[in-house]
């Protein structure tokens, strides 16, 4: 009997730290599954944010942020890089390729692009 009311009284911690998240993070969810899900995922994080937070030997604290419904799955997926076969190396420069010089002072199409020299004395 006690052993089910601790356990009521833990979910009832957790969904009241999720209400506001949800709150916190502006979330909204679409169904009551997704609600659920993203309940679980939550206490999952948070779970390990309190034994992150708990642990002398870390340096830092964890704490929730916007990602903290996501599953691990979900998370990986959206920071992990992905090598597309699209990805293209370019060489900085190449002499054969290189445009032949134009001399900017008197062009072939009529446009000067420089002035005249000016006394500069």
């Amino acid at each position: 009997m006690t052993m089910l009311f601790i356990c009521r009284l833990f979910s009832t911690e957790i969904e009241s730290a999720f209400l506001g998240y949800i709150t916190q993070f502006n979330k909204a969810y679409t169904s009551t599954q997704e609600y659920e899900m993203r309940l679980r995922n939550f206490a999952v994080t948070h779970a390990f944010i309190e034994e992150s937070n708990n642990d002398a030997t870390l340096t830092y604290k964890a704490g929730h942020n916007k990602f903290s419904d996501y599953s691990r799955e979900e998370y990986e997926s959206m920071l992990t890089y992905k090598k597309t076969e699209e990805t293209k190396y370019y060489t900085p420069y190449q002499n054969d390729l290189a445009a032949t010089p134009i001399d900017w002072r008197n062009t072939t199409n009529g446009l000067n692009c420089m002035n005249p020299i000016q006394d500069q004395g």
